[in-house]
C-alpha cells in the first residue's frame, strides 16, 4: 500500500510539473502585459492631467486684461481708448503677470503674445535662464512666422486650443543648448471688431512631465515615447532622445522589428547592431484633439531576460511548495505508515489474544464498569450454560443462573487500585452440580489510562479440590495405622523385654 502511494504520488507531483510548464510562458507573459498595460494606462491618465493643467492655466492667463488692452493700443495708435492707458503699461503688466506665473509654475519655460502681423512679431516675452526669470528686451524680440506652431496658431478659431508635440527648443533657428525638451499651447486673440490680432503662447518644459512619468516605471523597465511618425521623444539611450531633430535616421522601424502600433508584443531590439528580445506593451496617449488630433505612443518594455528571471522566480515558488508539500505528504505517509503498521500489529495481537481466550480452558469474561458483559469466551458457555449471543451487550444482573457470583465485589475500586484479585468460589449449576471455582480478577484499562472494567477468570476447581480432600483422608488413614502399628510394636517389645527379665531371674535362681 505504501508503494502505490509514493509511486501515485510521483505520478501527480509529474503531472502537476508538466501543466506547470507547458502552461508557465504564456502564464508569465499575461501577468506581464496586464501589468506594462496597467502602468502605461496609469501614464496615459498622468499625460492627459498635465495637458488639461496646462490648458487651463493658458486660460486663466488668456483672460487677463493685458490679453485684451494690448490690441486695443496697438488699433488706437499706441493709447487704449477705454483706460487711456498707452501700450507699453499694458505691456508691463502683462509682463508682471507672466513673471508671476513662471515663478510658481517651475515646468512652464517661456511665455509669449505673438502678433499675426509683421511676420510674427513677439510683442510679449517672458522667459526662465536657469533660475534668472525676466522679460526679454524689445530689440530682441524675434518674428516666428516660419515656425510651424505660429502657422498652426494663426489660423486658430476663437477659444480653440492648439497643443504641438513635443520637440527641441530652437532660438534664431538653431536647437538650443542645453537641449530643452519644450511641448506649446497657443490660444488666439482677436480685436473687439473679431479681427485677428495674433495669440498667446505658453512653453512648458516637458523634462518635468517625463520625470514625472518615471514613477510609473518599475526597476528592469525601460520607458520609451515616440510620436506618431516613429521619432523618438524619449529614449532608454540618451543619446536616441529627439531623434527627428538630432537623429533623424534613427526611429522605432529601424531598431524594432514590429510596426507602430496598440498593444503588447515581443519585438527583436536591433539597436547597435545587437539582436535580443525585449517585450513591449504600447498605449497610443491622445494630449489634444484642436485642431487636429495630437497624440504620442507611451511604450514600456521588460527584457526578456528579465522575463526568463520571472518564469525562473515562479519555478523556484511552485517547486519549493512542490517540494515541501512532498515533505509534508511524506511525513504522514510515514506516520500513517507506522500507525498501519502498529494497527495490523495490535490487530494481529487481538487476534492472538482473543483465540487464546476462546481457546482458553478456563471461563475468561470481561465486564464494563456499569456492569455490561463485553466478552464470554466458550469455557464461560459451557461452565455457565449460557451462549455468548444471549449474554453479551447485558448487564450481567439479568441472568439468574450467574447471580451467585460477585460480580459486584470484582468491579470495585479495589481492584483497580490493587490491580490483581483473588477468590475461591462454589457455585452451584443449574443441575445441582456444586463445582469449586478459582476466581482471578484483573482491572481493564482504557486507551487513555482510565479504568473501564475487569477481566474475570474462573477456573473449575472440582477435581483438584476432590483430590486434595481424598488424599488428606488416605494421609490421616495412614497416619492412623501407622500410629496403631507403632503402639502394638511397642506392647510385644515391652511383653519381650519383661518375658527376658523373668528368664533371667530363673537362670540366675538356678545356679
Amino acid at each position: 500500500m505504501l508503494g502505490f502511494a509514493v509511486v501515485g504520488a510521483i505520478l501527480v507531483t509529474v503531472l502537476v510539473a508538466f501543466l506547470f510548464e507547458s502552461n508557465l510562458s504564456q502564464s508569465v507573459l499575461d501577468d506581464v502585459s496586464s501589468q506594462l498595460n496597467h502602468q502605461t494606462s496609469e501614464i496615459e491618465g498622468f499625460t492627459q492631467r498635465q495637458a488639461v493643467q496646462y490648458a487651463d492655466n493658458l486660460k486663466f492667463l488668456h483672460a487677463t486684461p493685458p490679453i485684451s488692452g494690448i490690441p486695443r493700443a496697438i488699433e488706437a495708435g499706441g493709447i487704449d481708448p477705454k483706460g487711456k492707458d498707452d501700450f507699453a503699461l499694458w505691456k508691463k503688466r502683462l509682463e508682471i503677470i507672466f513673471i508671476a506665473f513662471l515663478e510658481n509654475n517651475e515646468e512652464v519655460d517661456q511665455l509669449r503674445v505673438i502678433s499675426v502681423e509683421d511676420n510674427g512679431q513677439e510683442l510679449v516675452r517672458v522667459e526662465r535662464d536657469g533660475i534668472k526669470i525676466a522679460a526679454v528686451e524689445s530689440v530682441e524680440l524675434q518674428k516666428k512666422s516660419e515656425r510651424d506652431y505660429y502657422q498652426e496658431s494663426a489660423k486658430l478659431s476663437r477659444n480653440q486650443l492648439y497643443m504641438s508635440g513635443i520637440s527641441l527648443n530652437k532660438e534664431y533657428g538653431k536647437v538650443e543648448f542645453p537641449y530643452k525638451p519644450v511641448n506649446r499651447l497657443s490660444l488666439p486673440i482677436f480685436r473687439e471688431n473679431g479681427e485677428r490680432f495674433g495669440f498667446i503662447i505658453m512653453n512648458v518644459n516637458t523634462a518635468v512631465a517625463l520625470r514625472g512619468m518615471q514613477q510609473f516605471v518599475s526597476p528592469n523597465q525601460q520607458l520609451y515615447l515616440t510620436d506618431d511618425e516613429g521619432y523618438f521623444i524619449y529614449h532608454p539611450e540618451k543619446s536616441f532622445s529627439f531623434s527627428k531633430e538630432l537623429s533623424p535616421e534613427v526611429t522605432w522601424h529601424t531598431e524594432f522589428s514590429s510596426p507602430l502600433y496598440e498593444g503588447a508584443r515581443l519585438l527583436i531590439n536591433r539597436a547597435d547592431g545587437k539582436k535580443s528580445e525585449i517585450y513591449i506593451a504600447s498605449r497610443r496617449v491622445i494630449v489634444s484633439s484642436s485642431p487636429r488630433p495630437m497624440f504620442i505612443y507611451v511604450h514600456l518594455a521588460l527584457p526578456a531576460k528579465t522575463i526568463a528571471n520571472l518564469m525562473n522566480e515562479r519555478r523556484l515558488e511552485v517547486y519549493g511548495f512542490l517540494f515541501a508539500m512532498s515533505l509534508l505528504f511524506a511525513a504522514v505517509l510515514l506516520v500513517f505508515h507506522r500507525s498501519a503498521k502498529k494497527s495490523f500489529e495490535l490487530a494481529e495481537a487481538r487476534g492472538e489474544s482473543a483465540a487464546i481466550v476462546a481457546g482458553s480452558s478456563d471461563a475468561i469474561v470481561s465486564i464494563d464498569t456499569k456492569g455490561i458483559v463485553k466478552s464470554w469466551n466458550m469455557a464461560a458457555e459451557r461452565l455457565f450454560r449460557l451462549p455468548s449471543s444471549t449474554i453479551l451487550g447485558h448487564h450481567y444482573s439479568a441472568f439468574a443462573s450467574i447471580s451467585s457470583i460477585f460480580w459486584d465485589k470484582y468491579l470495585n475500586s479495589e481492584v483497580a487500585r490493587t490491580g490483581y484479585f483473588q477468590d475461591e468460589i462454589l457455585f452451584k449449576q443449574t443441575s445441582g452440580i456444586e463445582s469449586c471455582l478459582a476466581v482471578t480478577v484483573s482491572p481493564i484499562w482504557g486507551d487513555h489510562g482510565q479504568y473501564s472494567g475487569v477481566a474475570v477468570v474462573l477456573r473449575d476447581i472440582t477435581k483438584e479440590r476432590n483430590t486434595q480432600r481424598a488424599i488428606e483422608k488416605n494421609n490421616l488413614e495412614l497416619e492412623e495405622k501407622v500410629q496403631s502399628r507403632t503402639k502394638q510394636l511397642a506392647e510385644a517389645r515391652d511383653e519381650a523385654q519383661e518375658a527376658s527379665q523373668v528368664k533371667s531371674a530363673f537362670i540366675s535362681r538356678a545356679c
